[in-house]
């Protein structure tokens, strides 16, 4: 039998590869979102583990997850291809890394949909069926965010999807079950 193999024929024109923005811009994007992880992240206690815009996953030795460091890439993408590429490399930088040194990635891509919260759920679904085919889906948790984040928006609506909010209709039971109310 014949390896499996892929074929990939380009028809019409290439997609242009996003150009690199200068260090200055990425420096700035960096900072913008690591004024979000302090205000929101922390500052509301979305996720409790994390203290710091450097360190992620503290408090949780005793299941044997060990504070690492956050990794915030940038990439210059405005299509699907581009971005979900960059979604790749950073995956695949921090699976290679100790994970004192990264273990979260909070990838930066202001230009990818910025307007439009249903091409990002395509790129965010795409990207979670992803990383259950590669089955790292138990090792990698992905939560996504977008301004105009909308969970009805988000394949399939009335379950749980990896990355997203829980569908409204889960929320009640959810916090009955955490507080162990009737």
């Amino acid at each position: 039998a014949p390896e499996p193999t892929l074929l990939i024929h380009m028809k019409g024109s290439a997609i242009p590869a996003p150009a690199e923005a200068a260090a200055p811009l990425r420096e700035v994007e960096t900072q913008r979102i690591q004024n979000w992880v302090q205000r929101v992240i922390i500052g509301m206690k979305v996720c409790p583990f994390t203290q710091s815009v450097n360190l992620a996953a503290t408090g949780l030795e005793k299941v044997g997850v060990y504070p690492g460091g956050i990794y915030y890439p940038y990439s210059s993408a405005t299509s699907l291809i581009h971005s979900l590429g960059a979604t790749w490399e950073a995956l695949d930088r921090m699976l290679a890394a100790p994970p004192a040194e990264i273990s979260t990635v909070l990838l930066v891509l202001p230009r990818y949909s910025p307007d439009d919260h249903a091409r990002f759920a395509t790129a965010s679904n795409l990207l979670a069926r992803g990383l259950t085919s590669i089955g790292v889906d138990k090792q990698v948790s992905a939560v996504f965010f977008h301004p105009f984040y909308d969970r009805n928006r988000v394949d399939p609506p009335d379950a749980p999807t990896h990355g997203h909010l829980p569908p409204h209709s889960f929320i009640l039971q959810m916090l009955l079950n955490f507080f162990d109310l009737e």
